[in-house]
């Protein structure tokens, strides 16, 4: 089972990096032979507003980086996903 664990924030001095690291290094401290862990930085895609002319839905993508993009999340057998915090709420 592969998990990814997407990095929500992309603003520099961020804690969502932090958690992602912690999350990762936890589910591997237990050591489960069938689980691999990922962490996707949204900070490191650098993705597009969405401006294409089909949805998302129909998996037609006309700009490399959805394509890009599409691809790696077809590699995740499940998803954690770290959300920014601003204002100190959730």
């Amino acid at each position: 089972m592969n998990i990814q664990i997407i990095v929500g924030s992309v603003r520099e001095g961020r804690t969502a990096i932090k958690v992602a690291n912690w999350v990762q290094n936890t589910i591997s401290s237990y050591n489960y032979s069938t689980i691999q862990t990922e962490i996707v930085d949204l900070k490191e895609w650098d993705l597009p507003f969405f401006a294409g002319a089909n949805p998302p839905l129909t998996g037609i993508y006309d700009q490399p980086k959805q394509q890009e993009w599409a691809a790696q999340i077809a590699k995740g057998d499940a998803f954690i996903f770290i959300s920014p915090e601003y204002n100190h709420g959730y």
